[in-house]
């Protein structure tokens, strides 16, 4: 059972003991049923509120508990600074969320899994569950800036100055990565960036379901919508590596890497540091540096990177992504700019369809080049 299941399962286990239901869509209402036509109402309600901008309107689709009255005032606080936010409902008894923000490609999609009662005739929320997929406006208040290629949404704990910096940091990743020429790569892209910043590393971790102590930010095809979520922990980053970690993201946003379930991580990884080195010459000294030990310590490789060394202990991280770095600089210099662009579009997204004499050809290049870096030192 999906945690989604689960967190249904329970609250109609909790509103059934309390004497209603999430909702009957086919018995009479007796009073304190909620039926699926109440459900549907209480979403239109409010999507209808919070257009008009009416806080008390949308408050009143919430119990009269203190509780409840928070959970309505982050909800409308949260979603009445983005661009578009609709509530609509589904079979299971989840509210589904659409929401976007000035920079957003495609509206995000979130499901939440209400607590309801039958309060003088309509539905109100009495409490509300998160799914597996959760949004940063579930968790904290929340504020939202946006520049012209950025919006940035940071819990209210994050400072004005902070916000400021990582907006700032964004944008100058969005020119950093359209200066790359990815191609066909980025031919999807916007040219603009989604960034989120949690209260803490515990939210990081359930938005984005990586260690926080393995992982500076991620980039998630949240809800249908690419977002960069960033670690708090990086806000302690000096300025130079924080840039950095920004533009190894944005480089997955602009390819659309983390909706592509399929594709070869060594690849996608490879391109986000070889895009960031060429930029920064740190991330260029500390991968070497990071290669070369490698090389000292296992010797050269006979395969490339495989998507498990990406989740394992922090030193094999840090080797699969110098590593993968070595890898895709080699297509480039092997192919050049085009041709390498069109392998590895396949690589990162359809890479049955690139055959085997092609993977070979490729993991001998990248064996070539760790062999001229070993023998360099």
């Amino acid at each position: 059972m999906s945690v989604a299941a689960k967190a249904l399962a329970a609250l109609a286990a909790a509103v059934a003991l309390a004497g209603c239901s999430l909702f009957d869509p086919g018995s009479p209402s007796s009073g304190s049923t909620v039926l699926k036509s109440d459900f549907a109402a209480l979403a239109e309600d409010l999507t209808t509120t919070l257009e008009a901008k009416d806080e008390p309107g949308f408050a009143a689709n919430f119990a009269d508990s203190t509780m409840a009255q928070e959970l309505a005032q982050r909800w409308y606080g949260n979603l009445s600074q983005v661009s578009v936010a609709t509530f609509g409902t589904d079979d299971e008894g989840s509210l589904e969320v659409t929401w976007a923000v000035p920079a957003s490609q495609a509206p995000a999609v979130h499901k939440v899994v209400p607590h309801l009662a039958k309060v003088d005739g309509r539905a109100v929320i009495m409490d509300a569950m998160y799914t597996d997929d959760p949004p940063i406006w579930y968790f904290d208040d929340v504020s939202v800036d946006n520049s012209s290629t950025v919006s940035l949404i940071a819990s209210e704990t994050v400072s004005a100055d902070q916000r400021q910096a990582w907006l700032k940091r964004a944008a100058k990743a969005v020119k950093t990565v359209k200066k790359a020429g990815l191609g066909m790569l980025a031919q999807d892209w916007n040219d603009r960036l989604v960034v989120e910043i949690p209260r803490n590393t515990r939210d990081f971790q359930l938005l984005v379901g990586i260690d926080p102590k393995l992982s500076g930010a991620a980039t998630e095809c949240e809800g249908g919508a690419i977002r960069v979520v960033v670690n708090p922990a990086s806000l302690q980053l000096p300025d130079e590596q924080a840039e950095a970690l920004i533009v190894h993201e944005a480089v997955h946003a602009a390819t659309g890497s983390p909706c592509e379930d399929s594709g070869a991580l060594w690849a996608s990884e490879g391109l986000a540091e070889s895009v960031t080195a060429k930029a920064f010459k740190s991330t260029r000294e500390s991968n070497l540096a990071t290669v070369t030990t490698y090389l000292a310590e296992s010797g050269v490789p006979a395969a490339l990177p495989v998507d498990a060394d990406f989740t394992s202990a922090k030193e094999v991280i840090w080797a699969a992504y110098a590593l993968s770095e070595v890898a895709v600089d080699a297509i480039f210099d092997n192919l050049g700019t085009e041709a390498a662009l069109d392998l590895l579009a396949k690589l990162t997204r359809t890479p049955d369809k690139v055959d085997a004499a092609t993977n070979a050809e490729v993991t001998g290049w990248y064996r070539k080049a760790l062999e001229e870096i070993a023998a360099a030192k």
